[in-house]
C-alpha cells in the first residue's frame, strides 16, 4: 500500500499548487505563469531523469514518448483553462473542488472503459457522489 502514501503526498502537493495558481493570480500573465511553471518542470525533470538513469530506471520507447507528448499537451491546455478561469475571478473555493471532481471522474470512468477493471457498487455510488458534489458546487 505504499502507493497510497504517494496519492496522499499527491494531493498535497498538487492542492497547494492550485491554492498557489489563485494566489498568483493578480501579479503574474497567465502566460509567464505558464512559462515558469514549463522552466521548473524541465529542471526538475533533467534531475529526475540523471537520478533514474543512475539506478537503470530511465526507461524510454516511442510509445510511451508519444503518450507523454500528448499528456503534456492536455496538460498545458488544463493549466491555460484553469489560469483563465481564476483571471474570470472564480472562487478558489469552487473552482478548485470542481475541477478535482471532475477530473476524479475521468480517472474513475477510464479506469473501467481504458484499463478493463471492474466497476463495483462503490465506485458507482462514488461517481453518485461526485456528481451531486458538482451540482451542488455549481447551483446558485
Amino acid at each position: 500500500m505504499l502507493w497510497l502514501l504517494f496519492v496522499f503526498l499527491t494531493i498535497l502537493t498538487w492542492g497547494s499548487y492550485n491554492v498557489l495558481l489563485k494566489l498568483a493570480e493578480p501579479h503574474i500573465s497567465q502566460s509567464w505563469a505558464l512559462f515558469l511553471i514549463g522552466v521548473v518542470q524541465v529542471v526538475v525533470g533533467v534531475f529526475f531523469i540523471w537520478y533514474q538513469r543512475a539506478n537503470d530506471e530511465a526507461l524510454l520507447t516511442i510509445k510511451g514518448a508519444m503518450i507523454a507528448v500528448i499528456a503534456g499537451l492536455v496538460f498545458v491546455m488544463g493549466m491555460i483553462f484553469f489560469l483563465y478561469a481564476f483571471k474570470f475571478k472564480a472562487p478558489a473555493s469552487v473552482a478548485i473542488a470542481l475541477y478535482t471532481v471532475g477530473a476524479l471522474l475521468i480517472g474513475v470512468i477510464s479506469g473501467p472503459l481504458v484499463f478493463h477493471e471492474v466497476l463495483t457498487s462503490r465506485i458507482l455510488t462514488g461517481i453518485g457522489f461526485a456528481l451531486v458534489s458538482i451540482a451542488i458546487l455549481t447551483l446558485k
